[in-house]
C-alpha cells in the first residue's frame, strides 16, 4: 500500500505504471486487489471520476493518502 501511495506524491499515475511499482502484472484481479481498495479507502482518486474506463484515466492522493503518508 505504501509503495503505490509513494508513487503518487509527486505526480499522477496510470494503473499499469502503478502496478509495476509493487511488481505484479497489469491485470484486472491485481486492480481490484492493490488500487480499489486504496480507492474505496479514500487514499486515491480518479482524475477522471466520470469516465473510470478512459484511456486517459490516472489516479492522484487524495487529502487522507497524502496524510498518511506524513505519519
Amino acid at each position: 500500500m505504501i509503495v503505490i501511495l509513494a508513487a503518487l506524491v509527486s505526480s499522477e499515475v496510470k494503473k499499469d505504471i502503478l502496478l509495476r511499482a509493487i511488481n505484479v502484472s497489469v491485470q484486472t484481479k491485481n486492480v481490484q486487489r492493490y488500487i480499489d481498495p486504496l480507492e474505496k479507502a479514500g487514499l486515491i482518486e480518479k482524475t477522471i471520476p466520470d469516465k473510470p474506463t478512459s484511456p486517459k484515466q490516472q489516479y492522484r492522493l487524495t487529502a487522507r493518502g497524502q496524510n498518511i503518508l506524513k505519519h
